[in-house]
């Protein structure tokens, strides 16, 4: 017993002492508006939106004093309702199926700030008409435009490999 709680105190005393930097720093799934995120090491990544949303959004570019960096898996995915939307510059990355089954999607604007695309990100967007896709994106997922019958015109850049 007291070689347990000697283990214990002394594991409390090290975290005690060491910069937080050294740990990641998690939160717990928040809730803004329609939308549902999480906070890891100062970024946040889009987790959710409720499928009750309609028409054109923007995605806010910070929830809480930190900015939006990512769009997750599946986080918007079956939207339905959704004509346009609009992401910040402060994204990164485009998650798997991130938009997937956005019927209603029209149009999108894809940031230069956004390097990689993911598998199926914008799989059954019926409705999408045209892509342009920056020159900073660097990769772009398989299928990442499957079933998308409407769309006419894309544009990838040479910088996709």
């Amino acid at each position: 017993m007291k070689k347990l709680l000697s283990i214990l105190l002394s594991i409390i005393l090290i975290m005690s002492i060491c910069p937080l930097g050294l740990f990641e720093i998690t939160a717990s799934a928040e809730t803004s508006g329609i939308y549902t995120y999480s906070v890891s090491n100062g970024k946040v990544t889009i987790t959710g939106c409720n499928t009750s949303a309609k028409g054109s959004i923007i995605i806010p570019s910070s929830f809480d004093g930190y900015p939006v960096t990512s769009i997750g898996d599946s986080a918007i995915w079956h939207c339905s309702s959704l004509t346009s939307i609009t992401i910040p510059d402060s994204v990164t990355s485009i998650g798997k199926y991130a938009f997937s089954v956005c019927s209603s999607l029209t149009s999108i604007t894809i940031p230069a700030s956004v390097t990689s695309i993911g598998d199926s990100a914008f799989g059954y967007c019926s409705s999408l008409t045209s892509v342009t896709i920056p020159n900073s994106v660097t990769s772009i997922g398989e299928f990442a435009f499957s079933r998308c019958s409407s769309l006419t015109s894309i544009t990838i850049p040479d910088s996709v490999t």
